[in-house]
């Protein structure tokens, strides 16, 4: 945790608090200015939720939103957490109305407001204009099953599926292929080889399927979907 104030006060609109992106830069251990301002100009909630969403995606994480009734006191709130979460103790986020009037998001752990951001130390005196505090807290993304996961996931495969395409090619050349008699494509999820020549009958090991292609070959420069010999 790397407490800090925001750099932005909130006066629209000269200028919109930051409040979400210092919070965010206390419980990851970064600086706000190395966050991007969610909420600069006069964005919704729902877009700043989500630019702020595609930071902590890209970063492997998640924000995991919890509301509480803002009937209850805040603090009951933070004690009931800490109270079910006693090896951890988790860093997570509370909105609420700060003494501004306004929303604010604070930092907390333990049972407590660790961290306000605010640069007058408004702090969080009732919850948010729905009646309810929001927390948020912070998960691995591969712990979710939404579409940020499926195409983190669909990369990763690529990425894996290029990676065996290229040890493939290494090895062919290994056994004795000349360089620029054979290329590799990737197509779901299989490498297809194209040939000058047979199959070897003794193929080198690879995780994927290889479909062998006897063709006339000219290699062209390598391409993201196509290694050349």
């Amino acid at each position: 945790m790397k407490p800090q104030k925001q750099l932005l006060r909130h006066n629209p609109p000269t200028a919109y608090g930051d409040c979400l992106r210092t919070a965010i830069a206390i419980v990851l251990d970064m600086d706000a200015a190395d966050v991007p301002h969610f909420m600069d100009g006069a964005v919704s909630g729902d877009d700043g939720a989500a630019a702020a969403e595609a930071f902590l995606n890209a970063r492997g994480m998640t924000a995991i939103n919890i509301v509480c009734d803002g009937s209850r006191p805040l603090q009951a709130v933070l004690d009931s957490i800490a109270g079910t979460n006693l090896r951890e103790m988790p860093i997570f986020l509370v909105t609420g109305t700060s003494r501004n009037g306004c929303a604010h998001v604070v930092v907390a752990c333990n049972g407590d407001i660790v961290c306000d951001p605010s640069q007058d130390d408004s702090g969080i005196i009732g919850p948010c204009e729905d009646g309810y505090y929001w927390l948020t807290f912070f998960g691995a993304l591969q712990a979710t099953n939404g579409k940020a996961k499926e195409a983190r996931d669909a990369k990763t495969a690529r990425e894996r599926l290029e990676a065996a395409a290229m040890l493939l090619c290494g090895d062919l050349w290994r056994l004795g292929l000349d360089r620029g008699s054979f290329y590799i494509t990737q197509e779901d999820g299989e490498l297809h080889v194209y040939a000058k020549d047979a199959r070897p009958e003794v193929m080198p090991a690879c995780a994927y399927p290889v479909e062998w292609h006897v063709a006339a070959v000219d290699v062209k420069a390598v391409e993201t979907t196509e290694v050349a010999a």
